[in-house]
């Protein structure tokens, strides 16, 4: 397509055919074949570690989910004078906070996570119960693990609602 004419006036031409005399020519079938190929490995050596990056990220963003929800839980039992319960459901993909009032049980939020991350309790049905005063009943630890292996471990300490966490690797 020509802008210009000899003069170096400004033409606009229609005239999209290549002038194969000039040297004009697009681009070959190999040359494109190169090219896809050559991208072709490029990203297939990136986006392994795109994918665990990913991973990563979003185990890091659920352990700050948890531990905000475990300050949450505390503060919240301590100011409202009732127990609140945070209850993992492993297979489920997901984990609740609820406020218990002895009448009606209020859920209070319902967080889900990717089936790539494990969380396992040794509480019993997975469930954590703060107290009126934010202690909770029994000691234990949430361990939280991705599929690249990386591993946190939350230690909730018995009659208190302090809590350690940990990077494990």
């Amino acid at each position: 397509m020509k802008l210009y004419n000899q003069d170096w006036q400004f033409v606009l031409s229609s005239d999209r055919s290549p002038d194969v005399s000039k040297g004009e020519r697009g681009f070959t079938l190999l040359e494109l074949t190169v090219v896809l190929s050559i991208l072709t490995i490029f990203l297939s050596l990136v986006l392994p570690s795109i994918e665990t990056t990913y991973s990563r990220w979003q185990t890091k963003k659920l352990v700050e989910q948890i531990e905000a929800d475990l300050t949450f839980a505390r503060l919240k039992a301590q100011a409202n004078e009732r127990s609140i319960e945070i209850k993992f459901v492993p297979t489920g993909y997901y984990y609740w906070v609820k406020e218990l009032d002895g009448t009606k049980n209020e859920e209070l939020k319902r967080i889900y996570y990717s089936k790539d991350i494990t969380i396992s309790t040794n509480y019993s049905y997975h469930i954590i119960t703060f107290n009126s005063f934010g202690h909770v009943y029994r000691g234990g630890v949430i361990d939280v693990a991705d599929k690249t292996g990386k591993k946190y471990r939350f230690t909730l300490f018995l009659d208190s609602g302090v809590f350690n966490l940990v990077k494990i690797s």
